[in-house]
């Protein structure tokens, strides 16, 4: 996909199974640059220590973090090849990071981005206290909010991850699921997947995240 505009779209594939992708954005359709949805995982951080909660606060993770937004911002253009954000055949795979947090019904959990809904239905199979999600995209929003209806425990924080965690308070677990831009050869060099993981994980670990909390993504 060439750079520009893009906005997300539920689909299905050939097979008839259920995708979300990311398409050029037209002018009749909200824009959306950020996306929910990463094939990607990462190892859970386990347990830390106070000295490793402290020595993560700094401000050079908040400016990886900020780095990932426009001046504005806004969030930036997609500038990738890939436009697959989720499909079906994920599922299991899905499942399986959330279980990896071991939510209890005692837990408050934070989930970055909702997708297509497989990693909040499985959050929810665990009854957990709270279960927050951020997500920023209008297509993806509307599709959340009508699951959230039956949900009295879901609370939908509506904006990116970047602006929003500054609003929020601890969590037990923390799935993150974040659509990463890829890595460019211009400013937008800042904002590959890895340096948007390692800079989401360091901010959960200085503020989020009490000792034994687990982040799973």
């Amino acid at each position: 996909m060439a750079s520009g505009m893009a906005c997300l779209q539920f689909g299905t594939d050939a097979f008839g199974k259920e995708i979300l992708e990311l398409v050029p954005a037209t002018p009749a359709a909200a824009p959306s640059e950020t996306v929910a949805i990463a094939i990607t995982a990462a190892p859970s951080i386990g347990d830390r220590d106070q000295d490793d909660h402290e020595r993560a606060a700094g401000g050079a993770t908040e400016a990886a973090a900020a780095a990932c937004l426009g001046e504005g911002g806004e969030s930036m253009p997609y500038k990738g090849e890939n436009t697959i954000v989720m499909m079906e055949w994920e599922k299991p795979y899905m499942r399986a990071l959330v279980d990896a947090l071991a939510i209890t019904e005692e837990s408050r959990v934070l989930e970055i981005g909702y997708g297509i809904g497989y990693s909040a239905d499985r959050i929810q199979e665990f009854s957990p206290r709270s279960h927050t999600i951020i997500e920023p995209d209008p297509v993806v929003l509307a599709r959340l909010r009508g699951w959230a209806a039956a949900r009295p425990g879901v609370r939908i924080v509506e904006g990116f991850w970047q602006t929003a965690l500054a609003t929020l308070g601890e969590f037990d677990a923390v799935f993150f699921d974040d659509f990463p831009l890829p890595d460019t050869p211009d400013s937008s060099d800042l904002r590959g997947p890895a340096s948007r993981w390692h800079a989401f994980i360091d901010l959960c670990a200085a503020h989020h995240l009490p000792v034994g909390g687990r982040i799973t993504g």
